[in-house]
């Protein structure tokens, strides 16, 4: 639990001294509490069903020359995000931020992700308006940006453009007022103008939370020591990172995994990496991977910073504090116009969510060949993403909710994988049945753990879900999933997992096979039958002798 905020010193006496390693700390758990605060004011002010149920969000608390020194444990996907595109779109940006300032964006080649992702950012003053202490920042994802589909993550995109909207670095809130010609911008473009103006306010009453808060924390400690403590947070953070990664052994492997196809008929796409381990950090060399498409499959360059850092992340202390030092021992090479560094206008919808992935199975694979003990094999592999659109019959509403479905988790040296999870980058929960009837006009008839999806071995892996929908109405519904072709694979003699599949069964019986990335239109009546993948199993499983059968 994080430590509560240290009451203000009667003088700069009393403040804790620098060299105190308990004090520091206590202040480094203040700095992460806020980034948690952050979320939880996010949270319960949104409306959409992404944040507020399924708490698609993360927050961060940077130092004046913008250095990530605090980030709460929100999304795995969002760790390498905000440290790249926080100062890409401040320097993008045709004046500072001032006082009462709200700044926001959603550019992936600023180091963002997909469209439907948000970051927003506030500058933190001093009581007085005189000093610049440090930026507070949100990444939220929004229920709807406009687009060719509903919700912005499916259908198949040939280019950003049909995505949706693509907002550079743009003041949403100048001198503590809200710029209404920029929130009425966005809201026209949009399928759900309320939804989208709701959180984005509630995003920036984060922003302005988390600045409150750290101002109150500068208060307390005094501005100097302020500065300060957060250098000696990240010179900590960088030096107990480089020494776990000097402890694993030195070495490189190299592992090829693949994305099934991108929908247009071009599969599989190749993820290629090398890994490196040596006395100056990690390399992850992806030289050899897809190039990229016009389909959304591509992945920005922060993305795969992200996914690679993710899995460094798994392999060493978790005690270490997650900051901009960190990523100073991990170097990712990536060629540029390739589905792990996309260029514009090459459309990222699904980079974030199955590129991402398979980078972090090929990432894991490698490090299976180097540190064995330390790797899964490998989970669900998809994000397996349904979103459902269109207009309500009975109240002429328009509609949209986009599910993430579980699935199973890889299996470990000595533990079975986790089942009906969100796995390595994500973990949101599933939107509650519930939510889904309430939101739109859908029945779910099923939910199940899938019997028999994970891997078998010495560990097992998880188990999928299997999840079926009857529509009420006509609906759009766009998937974008994969590992419906290449299933999860094992490790180490484990066997591979069950692989994801779509089933549509009209209202007259007929039955149609989807592929994993489409988008169509249903009826009434209408049933999808969606099942994940589970995962890869670890080890070669015992073998039973027919006298030992009980």
């Amino acid at each position: 639990m994080d430590a509560p905020l240290p009451a203000a010193p009667a003088s700069a006496a009393d403040a804790p001294p620098l060299d105190d390693p308990v004090g520091l700390e206590v202040f480094r758990n203040s700095l992460v509490g806020v980034a948690e605060e952050m979320g939880e004011v996010m949270m319960r002010a949104a409306l959409s069903p992404m944040i507020k149920e399924r708490n698609d969000r993360s927050c961060a608390v940077f130092t004046r020359d913008l250095q990530l020194v605090a980030q709460a444990e929100h999304l795995p996907i969002h760790l390498a995000l905000l440290v790249r595109t926080v100062p890409a779109a401040l320097a993008e940006l045709r004046e500072p931020l001032r006082p009462g300032d709200v700044s926001i964006h959603n550019d992936p080649y600023l180091g963002g992700s997909h469209l439907p992702d948000i970051t927003s950012i506030a500058p933190i003053y001093d009581a007085a308006d005189t000093e610049l202490l440090g930026y507070c920042a949100v990444i939220a994802h929004m229920a709807d940006i406009g687009g060719s589909t509903p919700g912005g993550v499916g259908g198949l995109a040939r280019d950003i453009i049909e995505e949706g909207v693509l907002i550079p670095p743009v003041r949403i809130v100048r001198g503590g007022r809200v710029v209404a010609e920029v929130l009425d911008l966005l809201m026209a473009n949009v399928r759900l103008p309320e939804v989208l103006r709701g959180d984005l306010l509630a995003q920036i009453a984060a922003v302005r939370a988390g600045g409150h808060a750290v101002r109150d924390l500068a208060e307390a400690v005094t501005a100097d020591r302020f500065h300060e403590m957060c250098r000696q947070i990240l010179d900590y953070s960088g030096r107990r990172t480089r020494t776990a990664i000097e402890n694993l052994p030195t070495g490189e492997a190299q592992f090829v995994d693949v994305v099934d196809d991108d929908g247009l008929g071009n599969g599989p796409l190749p993820v290629s990496v090398r890994i490196r381990i040596d006395g100056d950090g990690v390399e992850a060399d992806f030289t050899g991977s897809a190039p990229q498409l016009a389909a959304p499959v591509n992945a920005s360059l922060a993305v795969t910073r992200s996914a690679v850092f993710y899995v460094v992340r798994c392999l060493i202390d978790a005690s270490i504090p997650t900051t901009a030092a960190c990523f100073d021992a991990v170097r990712v090479v990536a060629p540029e116009g390739s589905i792990v560094n996309a260029t514009a206008p090459a459309p990222v919808g699904g980079g974030s969510l199955e590129t991402a992935q398979r980078i972090v199975d090929a990432v894991m694979g490698a490090f299976a060949q180097l540190v064995p003990d330390l790797v899964t094999a490998a989970g669900m592999g998809s994000h397996n993403t349904i979103a459902i659109g269109g207009t309500s019959a009975t109240t002429g509403r328009r509609f949209v909710l986009t599910e993430n479905l579980s699935g199973g988790g890889g299996a470990r040296a000595g533990l079975d994988g986790v089942s009906v999870r969100r796995v390595n980058l994500m973990n949101t929960p599933n939107t509650p049945v519930e939510v889904l009837e309430r939101e739109i006009p859908v029945r779910v008839v099923r939910c199940e753990m899938r019997d028999g999806s994970g891997g078998e071995g010495r560990t097992v892996g998880g188990l999928g879900l299997r999840k079926e929908y009857e529509f009420a109405q006509d609906c759009s519904v766009s998937i974008l999933a994969d590992r419906q072709v290449n299933a999860p694979w094992g490790l180490f003699g484990g066997g591979s997992a069950q692989g994801s599949s779509h089933e549509l069964v009209r209202a007259d019986g007929t039955r149609e096979t989807l592929p994993s990335k489409v988008a169509l239109t249903v009826h009434a009546g209408d049933r999808l039958i969606a099942q994940t993948a589970g995962g890869g199993g670890y080890g070669p499983a015992a073998v039973t002798t027919e006298e030992e059968t009980p």
